[in-house]
């Protein structure tokens, strides 16, 4: 069956209500386009780790994706589809203990359709374009922050003020935006990552700077 709209907007929401783990859905999700095993999604997964706040097991988020029809899970016992879930597998008497057991993931044409959704929304490019008044400083934020050992909130105020992006209400002098909006805005959109300490420019971030996303900043 075709994803409609409406299913497609049940598994956004999905989405948006597992803000840590958002980009490790999505890659996950691409990584599947072609049929992968179960082990393989994991150790994708599991590498992409760099938020202390994803403490889910890749097993369980893969089993979420299954769960809400964004990857279909293919379970072969000695060669032969079983057509039960894996929990069923786990407690069927009928199967042999030593029987061999594979299992494959791929991605859902609801999948597809999120995944292309999702890096639409969730975009510096899209970031920019609803709040472009503050793209200088979500350059800034990210320059500094892409070294390995990131760099803290209170730091990152004197980094704006030194790229132009620190400004101030003319009548009470108080900060028009503080640095926790642009870590949380970036953070949104996977382009930066708390490592538990300090912030640091994810992958995403680091291709955004390279590819002109945020070259208006400088204009």
């Amino acid at each position: 069956m075709q994803p409609n709209e409406a299913m497609v907007a049940r598994a956004l929401e999905f989405f948006e209500n597992s803000p840590a783990y958002r980009t490790l859905y999505l890659s996950a999700l691409e990584f599947c386009w072609e049929r992968r095993t179960e082990s393989e999604v994991i150790a994708h997964i599991d590498a992409l780790r760099r938020s202390a706040s994803q403490i889910r097991s890749a097993g369980s988020l893969v089993e979420s994706l299954v769960s809400v029809g964004m990857l279909e899970q293919t379970i072969l016992v000695d060669g032969e589809i079983y057509e039960g879930t894996l929990k069923e597998l786990q407690s069927d008497d009928d199967v042999p203990e030593d029987a061999k057991v594979e299992i494959f993931e791929d991605t859902t044409d609801m999948g597809a359709r999120v995944a292309d959704r999702m890096n639409d929304v969730y975009s510096v490019a899209s970031l920019v374009r609803e709040h472009p008044r503050w793209t200088r400083g979500f350059r800034a934020v990210l320059e500094a922050c892409e070294t390995p050992d990131g760099v803290s909130t209170n730091d990152l105020e004197g980094v704006l003020k030194e790229a132009g992006a620190w400004e101030t209400d003319e009548r009470t002098g108080l900060p028009l935006v503080y640095p926790s909006y642009f870590t949380s805005e970036l953070e949104r959109v996977g382009a930066l990552e708390w490592n538990g300490n300090t912030w640091v420019t994810s992958g995403k971030g680091s291709a955004a700077l390279a590819t002109g996303d945020l070259e208006d900043a400088t204009a």
